[in-house]
């Protein structure tokens, strides 16, 4: 008898020992983290981006805060108002975020990534839901949206972009879901004066800057317009954006550089004065909305993005 229960004692160990072996992940992962843990997971990230950067013989980018606010602001958005899109959750695109509400100038593109923060674990005819450590989540969502292959490989083009020298990492999550934003930027232009966050629709905005590297042309300026735009969701129901890209709008107006002294066009207004790395001019707002200025460089091979300021005309 005394060695049955012996036997049985020892059978129920193991079986203890079985369970929590299985289960220890759901144990450990599903966790609340801490900020000082989000953030040594946000650097973690830029570490992989730049080790897949270098497998490319591409520079690395370092860590932009200005770009990392705009990231964790529409991951926090995100999981908060329960939708998954580029577009912020009052419609606005990604470069109107960064520029307009997070103060950022440098030319931006964006990453987002939606992941599951749970599995099940199956014993015998039990399931048990259980958490996942949310450093794999988002390593495995870099690691999908760098594996892309042609023709929708945007996400891997981003991740591999030349122009971009810097990059900011946004990670919130629920007990279902993991939001991982990646938004990289290129610091290739400084504005020499404060462009205002608002202005009187029908005014001109002034713009001086500097293209900060000897090698960069200026060709062009393009600036987008983008009207107010209503909500992306109602209701209590998950918001899933089909669209699952974004691009700056139709809308937009050319500015050329040269000398308004000495150009002829019909509108000078569309002229941009350029002398040596600097350039000036005004951007005329003609309806109440959103307006980004976008400067074109070209590097005498290729055409490139900037820099990226938006503002608001009302």
């Amino acid at each position: 008898m005394k060695s049955r229960i012996i036997i049985r004692i020892i059978v129920y160990s193991l079986l203890s020992v079985l369970i929590f072996y299985r289960l220890k992940d759901f144990i450990f992962a599903g966790k609340r983290y801490s900020d000082i843990e989000i953030d040594s997971l946000k650097f973690a990230m830029v570490r992989i981006i730049n080790n897949e950067r270098q497998d490319n013989g591409i520079p690395p980018v370092s860590y932009d805060s200005v770009a990392a606010m705009s990231a964790q602001y529409h991951a926090n958005e995100m999981k908060n108002h329960g939708f998954f899109s580029h577009y912020s959750i009052d419609g606005t695109p990604p470069y109107v975020r960064y520029s307009f509400r997070n103060g950022g100038t440098y030319a931006i593109g964006e990453n987002v990534a939606l992941g599951i923060n749970y599995k099940i674990l199956k014993i015998g005819s039990i399931k048990i839901k259980g958490g996942i450590d949310i450093k794999s989540t988002i390593a495995k969502l870099n690691r999908d949206m760098y594996m892309e292959k042609p023709p929708h490989d945007g996400h891997r083009k981003t991740i591999l972009n030349k122009h971009y020298n810097g990059v900011g990492i946004g990670i919130a999550y629920s007990d279902t879901l993991v939001f991982y934003v990646e938004t990289f930027t290129g610091n290739f232009i400084k504005f020499l004066n404060k462009i205002p966050d608002t202005t009187i629709a029908g005014n001109f905005m002034d713009i001086y800057g500097q293209i900060l590297y000897d090698s960069l042309d200026l060709v062009s300026i393009e600036v987008f317009y983008d009207s107010i735009t209503d909500s992306l969701k109602s209701g209590e129901t998950f918001f899933y954006d089909e669209r699952n890209t974004y691009s700056y709008s139709d809308d937009a107006d050319l500015y050329l550089p040269g000398n308004a002294s000495t150009m002829s066009l019909n509108n000078t207004n569309n002229i941009i004065n350029s002398e040596e790395s600097e350039f000036y001019g005004s951007i005329y707002t003609e309806r109440k909305g959103y307006y980004t200025i976008v400067p074109i460089l070209s590097d005498g091979k290729e055409l490139f993005e900037g820099a990226n300021v938006s503002f608001f005309a009302k």
